[in-house]
């Protein structure tokens, strides 16, 4: 909130032609814009896993039912945990 703030403050002097006030608040802006970007970008990597996880759990799952020796390397690798 205080990023965005001070991002519209800085368009804000910008337009008025206080550049050098703009650019102290646009870098002002950054540190509190950070957690964002991260938060942002975590629960895209998590949006895009998903997906990911289940395709490869219904394209498995197949192959877990016709082959003994996948229910076998699965079984020894769930113990192994």
């Amino acid at each position: 909130m205080l990023a965005a703030g001070f991002a519209f403050a800085a368009m804000g002097a910008a337009s008025a032609g206080a550049y050098p006030l703009a650019i102290a608040l646009a870098v002002l802006a950054v540190p509190f814009a950070i957690p964002t970007i991260i938060q942002v970008l975590g629960e895209l990597l998590i949006y895009l896993l998903i997906p990911v996880a289940l395709a490869g759990f219904l394209l498995f799952l197949p192959v877990l039912a016709v082959s003994p020796s996948a229910r076998q390397w699965a079984m020894r690798r769930w113990r192994n945990r």
